[in-house]
């Protein structure tokens, strides 16, 4: 058997790494399982809000590192005035709306559930103008058909650059 890169022994290196497996947290297969349920939404099958905020962070530090524009948006259904709001029929909307966002964005975008009736869209390397003509063109997708009962609302933001994304979704919707 040989060493290859100038390491004449293996055993410091195995050593080092056997300890760092022991000094690492042990975690169950259930926990594991438990973590990466926890990210996805059950009902629409996008990331759920926590999932979608832990990737949305991760592309809020890439874009200040590179220095790329970012666009936060957020679509929101809502029940039309005097109709009453049946759970299965928003259910339906939900599920409806999730799969033409989610098959609609673009590879670079994430999408996420980001409460009872709405989702968030972080455009990556997007300018807000592009972004407006990205969701427009979403939420005409949406509105084509007569399955959604519901009235579709969308904004948008860029000012991304503090690091405030929970503040920034509440001032966004």
């Amino acid at each position: 058997w040989k060493v290859c890169l100038g390491y004449t022994d293996l055993k410091p290196s195995t050593l080092k790494y056997k300890s760092l497996a022991q000094a690492m947290p042990k975690e169950t297969q259930e926990e594991i399982c438990r973590k990466a349920m926890m990210r996805i939404d059950p009902l629409t099958g996008l990331l759920s809000c926590s999932g979608w905020m832990e990737q949305a962070e991760k592309e809020m530090l890439r874009s200040q590192i590179y220095g790329n524009p970012l666009t936060l948006a957020i679509v929101s259904l809502k029940r039309p005035n005097g109709k009453s709001d049946d759970s299965t029929l928003r259910d339906a909307c939900l599920t409806y709306v999730s799969n033409i966002l989610s098959t609609n964005i673009r590879k670079t975008d994430t999408i996420g559930r980001y409460d009872t009736s709405s989702f968030a869209i972080l455009f990556a390397e997007t300018k807000l103008k592009e972004a407006n003509q990205l969701l427009n063109n979403l939420v005409m997708l949406c509105e084509g058909s007569d399955e959604l009962n519901f009235e579709i609302g969308c904004s948008a933001c860029t000012d991304l650059e503090d690091g405030d994304l929970r503040g920034k979704l509440a001032t966004t919707r």
